[in-house]
């Protein structure tokens, strides 16, 4: 079997002009990092799934861009071993997902 590594997302401007996105699921990729550039454009959504990724570290300030996110789901992060204290800062009424539902 081989294995695959992990990358980063596409740069700034991979969502540009889906600005009424609500929804995104972005499970079961390879992002080792939080797309925080590339969620830069969303500020309408609601839904985030970044479950089943091998991100190792959620930094501060990570879904600042997305502070209309009501939901977060985190689920499956394996690899995940550092949450910043600061990584949902701005982020109102959110529900974060961390187990299946």
């Amino acid at each position: 079997m081989r294995k695959t590594k992990p990358f980063s997302f596409p740069q700034l401007g991979a969502f540009a002009g889906l600005e009424n996105l609500k929804e995104l699921d972005l499970s079961g990729n390879r992002f080792a990092l939080v797309p925080r550039a590339a969620l830069s454009h969303l500020q309408g959504l609601k839904n985030l799934s970044l479950r089943n990724n091998p991100i190792k570290r959620i930094l501060a300030f990570d879904f600042v861009s997305v502070n209309t996110l009501a939901i977060l789901d985190i689920g499956e992060l394996h690899w995940l071993n550092d949450v910043s204290e600061a990584a949902l800062e701005g982020l109102g009424q959110l529900e974060v997902r961390l187990f299946d539902s």
